[in-house]
């Protein structure tokens, strides 16, 4: 049924499913070009090539100095051991330090060093000029309300999903299944 409620003719069911399939080869091409991107280590105007996720996580512990791993594994929707590895790269690169919690000494608290703030100034310098150079490609072909229309698209792929990910940990629970931080 469209939004509308009107039923579809067979035709336009055979139709829309075989478009639907292969616009959803699009969005599969997409996440997995955009995989690699994210996972491909760049220099972002520093002496060490970071990836992007990488980047990312150190920019989130600028944003909210004193976050534990535990909440960046539900920020990023990663495993606990892939947080624990990037933090332990950022560690050793110098870029991060772990604190105690004076509440609760098994809870080790993130802040950046004064690398990691210049790191992290030096990539939000790289995505500004980045997100630029990417909108103008975008407008060769696109106008600015369908870029507008595919982000909110996107951002309603991400509340379906997020949704889907609770339904799928709510269901584990009440099963008494074990249900890992940050899983899908």
């Amino acid at each position: 049924m469209t939004m509308n409620s009107t039923p579809l003719s067979h035709e336009e069911t055979i139709v829309t499913s075989q478009q639907l399939l292969e616009r959803a080869q699009i969005l599969y091409e997409f996440v997995d070009l955009f995989s690699q991107y994210e996972s491909t280590p760049r220099n972002y105007g520093w002496t060490e090539n970071l990836t992007m996720n990488e980047v990312h996580l150190l920019a989130k512990i600028d944003s909210e100095p004193g976050i534990c791993s535990v909440d960046l594994v539900d920020v990023f929707h990663r495993s606990k051991g892939y947080i624990s590895r990037i933090t332990k790269k950022l560690e050793a690169g110098g870029y991060i330090i772990r604190v105690a919690d004076k509440q609760d000494a098994k809870r080790q608290l993130l802040f950046l060093t004064p690398s990691g703030k210049k790191l992290c100034t030096a990539h939000a310098d790289f995505d500004e000029r980045t997100l630029i150079k990417t909108y103008q490609y975008l407008r060769r072909d696109c106008t600015p309300e369908e870029i507008e229309a595919f982000h909110k698209v996107m951002q309603v792929y991400i509340n379906i999903m997020n949704a889907a990910s609770r339904k799928h940990r709510d269901a584990k629970k009440r099963r008494g299944e074990k249900t890992p931080a940050g899983s899908v």
